[in-house]
């Protein structure tokens, strides 16, 4: 479903010279010459959030880019030079790779040590480290969960082959449950051998496949800290990035351009937007709205061509869009 809102008028008037190549690091043209809508794709990890500033660049891919900022609170978009902050290594949201607590086997030779991504804080567990061995496993963000898959596979088994999921407070050294385990199957449909993993989004367990195929191409099954099935995540774990909201809520970003929030408590899809196979989209989430930049599918009949900035409020209602500024193209001389 696409919700549609009130495109607001540009408070900020642009003159739009010829187009022509620049420098990746220079400014492009003051406006967007209506001709290259078309060839428009967000750059991904260029977006900054400041008070109520909005910062991004489109980029033809050509090459050529156009960066502004917009102002939320005063529904106006101005030219500016690029976010200086490319650091995308630093703004990664992929799923299979958003965590990084670690465990390892305890210095003092027992057990396992399960600790936060700086260290700041670790638990001990009273598991073996040779009980687990190259067992799929997994640590929530803040160290205090730990899920385990304890089953000893054999090489031709599939994901249809049940596992054996652990969970385990890391702060207290309780078991919390001991179920069986279903790995989210292969999204043609098929049972393929391919290595298993887990992980966690809030304290949330994944449980999916990595297969090498053609994205999106995996599923992940939603477990509970206490072992309930949940259902299934609403986008590919192994090419989605996830953004933490509020509460339970997580914003998805899929592979083919899907805006969508589920809570992860339930399971339960709150919102999903996937008609634009083509959107690219990036956006920044705080815990009271998400402010992201979006260029629509442009094959789509009758939809907005416009690039636009639009902000959701906490309870997921389009609260305001701002159409990027567009001006006819200027004739090659």
């Amino acid at each position: 479903m696409r919700v549609r809102g009130l495109i607001l008028p540009i408070a900020v008037m642009f003159g739009c010279p010829a187009s022509k190549p620049v420098n990746p690091g220079k400014v492009g043209p003051r406006c967007l010459p209506d001709d290259q809508v078309k060839s428009l794709v967000v750059e991904p990890n260029r977006t900054t959030l400041a008070g109520p500033t909005f910062a991004f660049c489109l980029a033809e891919r050509a090459g050529e880019r156009y960066c502004f900022t917009a102002d939320i609170e005063t529904k106006t978009i101005a030219l500016a030079s690029p976010p200086t902050t490319a650091a995308g290594e630093s703004r990664d949201h992929s799923i299979h790779k958003s965590n990084s607590s670690r465990i390892e086997p305890s210095a003092k030779g027992k057990g396992l040590t399960v600790c936060t991504a700086d260290k700041a804080t670790c638990h001990q567990l009273p598991i073996a480290a040779a009980h687990i061995g190259s067992k799929p496993m997994a640590v929530s963000e803040d160290a205090t969960l730990v899920a385990i898959d304890t089953r000893n596979y054999r090489k031709n088994e599939t994901p249809r082959t049940p596992g054996s999921l652990e969970t385990w407070n890391a702060a207290t050294g309780k078991k919390l449950a001991s179920v069986k385990l279903r790995y989210g199957r292969d999204s043609s449909g098929q049972d393929l051998v391919s290595p298993r993993a887990l992980g966690f989004l809030g304290h949330t367990v994944l449980a999916f496949t990595t297969p090498e195929c053609a994205l999106p191409c995996s599923v992940a099954t939603l477990y509970s800290a206490r072992g309930k099935y949940l259902g299934q995540l609403a986008a590919d774990p192994t090419s989605a990035s996830a953004y933490h909201f509020h509460d339970d809520l997580y914003v998805l970003h899929g592979a083919i351009g899907e805006f969508i929030v589920q809570d992860l408590a339930t399971g339960k899809v709150v919102r999903k937007d996937t008609d634009d196979t083509d959107t690219t989209w990036d956006a920044i989430v705080t815990s009271d709205h998400i402010v992201r930049v979006v260029v629509p599918d442009q094959s789509i009949a009758n939809a907005p061509r416009t690039p636009r900035v639009e902000v959701w409020g906490p309870d997921l209602k389009l609260v305001t869009e701002i159409a990027v500024p567009t001006c006819a193209a200027t004739p090659a001389q």
